[in-house]
C-alpha cells in the first residue's frame, strides 16, 4: 500500500492500509533518526504484514491506538518502539520485533491470532536479519510473559550487543538459529534461567504454536545457538537449550567461562571447534551426542553432568589430519549411562587430567583416551570411580593412574597407541582398587588414529590389584613402521580372530626362565582364567590367528626368541 525505503515517515494518522498483496505499510529508516508516529490507523487483510517499521539508528517510534486485523503474517513488525492501546486480531503473529528489540507496551489487546500468545522475532527489513538491544522479561499483558518466537534465523552483528534478561524464553521455529558475531549477554540465574527451545515445547512458556499443531517437541526442531569465531565478550550463564540440532555451536577463545548451561534433547549438546573454552557445571543429557569438541579446541570441563546421551557423553575428535587440541581437564563430573562411551578422545595432543569423576554404566567404554605425544606423567587419571561400564573402564594411551577405583567393568584398564602406563603416585604407592571386573587382566586395543595401533613396550608391570600378569589383546594390532617391545615373562592372550601384524619392528625376546607366551584367551594354564566368567569352553586350535611378518621394512629386523605360541591358526606367519 505504501512503501518507503531509507526515509522517515514522521506521522501516519487516521489512515487505512487494507487488502494489499504484501504490506499495508513498509517503511525503513537507515540514516536518519527522525521520530516516527503511527496513530489511529487500520491495517487490515494484507497478504503479509500490516505495518513494518524499522530504524537502524533507533529513532523514537510510537505506535498507538491502531487496529491490526487479519494480516497473513504479522500484524505489526517493528524495531524499538512505544506500543500502546492497539488491537491485534486474527493475524498469524500479532506482533514481531526486529533490529533494536527494546520495545515497551501498555493497553494492547490480542484476540484470535494464530500464534496468539507470543511476540515474534523476525527481520524482513535487513539481510541477514539482525537483533540488538534488550529482550525483556516484560512483554504485553495477554501474551506469555517473557516468551519470544524466533521466526527466522537472526544475527547479532559485529559491534552490536543483544542482552537477554533472566527468565526470558526464546522458542525457535523449524530451521532457525540465533547467530552471534557481536556480543550476546545471556546471564540468567538459578531461579530464572534463560531458555532456548523448540516452538513445540509447552513445558516452558506454555503453548505458543498453532492450535492444530499437536506434535511433541523433538531433536532438530530448530537449528540452535551459534556463537562465532570471536566470542570474547559473550556470556552464557544459567542458560538452557533444548531440541536443537546444535545446542551451542561455537569457535574461538572465550574470555568468560560458559557456566551452568543445560543442553538436553539436541543432536549435539555442544559443538566447539576452536579456541580455549572452560565449561563450568554444564549439564548435557538426552542428546544424540553430548559435549563435543573438535580440531584445535582446548577444553576444560568441571563439575559436569554428561549422562544418558545416545552415543558419547563427552567427545573430542579432529576433522583434519593434524590434531592439536583435546580435552585438557575433566574434573568432579558425572558421566553416566551414555550409549557408547562416557568420554571418547581420539586423539589429543595436549596435557590431560581426569580427576574426581564418577564414570559408570556406559554402553561400551567408560573412557577412551588416545594422546599422541604426551608422556604418561602428563596424562593423569586421579581419584576417579569407574564402575559397571559394559566394556572397559578406562582405555588410554600411556598414562598415570593414581587412587582410582575400578569395579564391575569388563576390564578395569586398557591400553592402546603409545604404551607405558604408570600405576603409582610420586611416592611409588599404588592405591588403585579393583573389584568385580569380569576379566582380571589389562586389555590391549588398536588405536583409532593413523596406521599405528601400538608402539613402545608391553612391560611386566601391572597394578597391584591385577595379579594375573596378563594382557588381553581385543583387536588386531598393527605396528606400522614403529617398534613394539614385549618384555620377558609377559603373557599375551588373544581374543578370537585377532593377530599382530608386524609390519614394523617386533622385539619379543624372552629368556629360558621367563618365556613370552602368546596364547588363547581361553588358555587358563598361563595367568589363570582371564576371559568372561560365563565362557566355559576350553582353549583350542585356531582360537586366534597369528603373528604376521610381512617381509618388508622394519619387519625384516624383528626378533622372536624364547617364545611359546599356543592355540593359534598359524603361529608365526612369515
Amino acid at each position: 500500500g505504501l512503501y518507503l525505503v531509507n526515509g522517515s515517515m514522521t506521522m501516519l494518522d487516521s489512515s487505512e492500509a487494507n487488502d494489499n498483496g504484501q504490506f499495508g505499510v513498509y517503511t525503513s529508516q537507515e540514516n536518519a533518526a527522525t521520530a516516527q508516529s503511527f496513530t489511529w490507523n487500520k491495517f487490515v487483510n494484507n497478504g503479509q504484514v500490516g505495518l513494518s517499521v524499522g530504524s537502524v539508528k533507533s529513532s523514537p517510534i510510537s505506535i498507538n491506538d491502531n487496529v491490526f486485523d487479519g494480516n497473513g503474517q504479522e500484524g505489526l513488525l517493528s524495531s524499538k518502539a512505544t506500543i500502546q492501546n492497539n488491537s491485534f486480531i486474527g493475524n498469524r503473529v500479532p506482533l514481531a520485533l526486529q533490529l533494536n528489540v527494546g520495545s515497551t507496551y501498555a493497553g494492547n489487546v490480542f484476540t484470535g491470532n494464530a500464534y496468539n500468545n507470543v511476540i515474534g522475532l523476525r527481520s524482513i527489513y535487513s539481510s541477514p536479519s539482525n537483533l540488538k538491544g534488550t529482550l525483556s522479561l516484560t512483554t504485553p499483558a495477554g501474551l506469555a510473559a517473557g516468551v519470544y518466537l524466533l521466526m527466522e534465523s537472526e544475527d547479532v552483528r559485529t559491534g552490536d550487543t543483544l542482552l537477554i534478561e533472566p527468565g526470558v524464553i526464546v522458542k525457535g521455529m523449524a530451521s532457525t538459529n540465533l547467530s552471534v558475531d557481536g556480543t550476546l549477554i545471556a546471564d540468567g540465574t538459578p531461579a530464572s534461567p534463560i531458555v532456548f527451545t523448540s516452538y513445540r515445547d509447552h513445558s516452558v512458556g506454555g503453548k505458543v504454536n498453532l492450535v492444530a499443531d499437536t506434535l511433541a517437541p523433538a531433536v532438530n526442531n530448530w537449528s540452535g545457538l551459534y556463537v562465532s569465531s570471536n566470542p570474547v565478550t559473550t556470556m552464557l550463564d544459567n542458560v538452557k537449550i533444548f531440541y536443537a540440532t546444535y545446542g551451542l555451536y561455537t569457535s574461538g577463545n572465550w574470555n568468560n567461562q560458559i557456566s551452568y548451561v543445560t543442553v538436553e534433547h539436541n543432536q549435539y549438546a555442544t559443538y566447539i571447534s576452536t579456541g580455549v573454552v572452560v565449561l563450568e557445571s554444564p549439564i548435557a543429557r538426552y542428546n544424540t551426542y553430548g559435549i563435543t569438541g573438535l580440531n584445535t579446541v582446548d577444553m576444560t570441563i568441571r563439575n559436569a553432568v554428561a549422562s544418558y546421551n545416545t552415543y558419547y557423553g563427552i567427545q573430542y575428535y579432529p576433522t583434519y589430519s593434524t590434531p592439536v587440541g583435546g580435552l585438557r581437564e575433566l574434573s568432579n563430573s558425572q558421566v553416566i549411562g551414555n550409549g557408547y562411551a562416557g568420554v571418547f578422545v581420539e586423539p589429543a595432543q595436549i596435557p590431560q587430567v581426569y580427576v574426581g569423576n564418577t564414570i559408570s554404566s556406559n554402553g561400551r567404554y567408560g573412557v577412551w583416551n588416545n594422546n599422541l605425544n604426551q608422556p604418561a606423567t602428563d596424562v593423569q587419571f586421579i581419584g576417579n570411580t569407574v564402575s559397571n561400564n559394559v566394556w572397559e573402564g578406562i582405555v588410554s594411551s600411556r598414562a598415570r593412574f593414581v587412587d582410582n577405583t575400578f569395579s564391575g567393568n569388563r576390564h578395569g584398564i586398557g591400553m592402546m597407541g603409545n604404551l607405558g602406563h604408570i600405576y603409582t603416585d610420586n611416592t611409588g604407592t599404588d592405591n588403585n582398587q579393583f573389584s568385580g571386573n569380569r576379566r582380571p587382566a589389562i586389555a590391549v586395543f588398536a588405536s583409532g588414529w593413523g596406521s599405528v595401533s601400538v608402539t613402545d613396550t608391553l612391560q611386566r608391570s601391572f597394578p597391584a590389584g591385577i595379579t594375573t600378569g596378563v594382557y588381553n589383546v581385543m583387536t588386531d594390532l598393527s605396528l606400522g613402521g614403529d617398534t613394539l617391545v614385549i618384555a620377558p615373562g609377559v603373557i599375551v592372550k588373544f581374543a578370537s580372530g585377532t593377530s599382530i601384524n608386524a609390519g614394523g619392528h617386533l622385539v619379543a625376546i624372552g629368556t629360558a626362565a621367563d618365556k613370552i607366551v602368546f596364547t588363547s584367551y581361553r588358555d587358563h594354564s598361563f595367568g589363570g582364567k582371564t576371559n568372561e566368567p560365563t565362557d566355559t569352553l576350553k582353549a583350542g586350535n585356531s582360537d586366534w590367528t597369528y603373528i604376521y611378518f610381512n617381509g618388508t621394512g622394519n619387519a625384516t629386523t624383528s626378533r622372536v626368541e624364547h617364545v611359546d605360541l599356543r592355540y593359534s591358526q598359524y603361529g608365526l606367519y612369515v
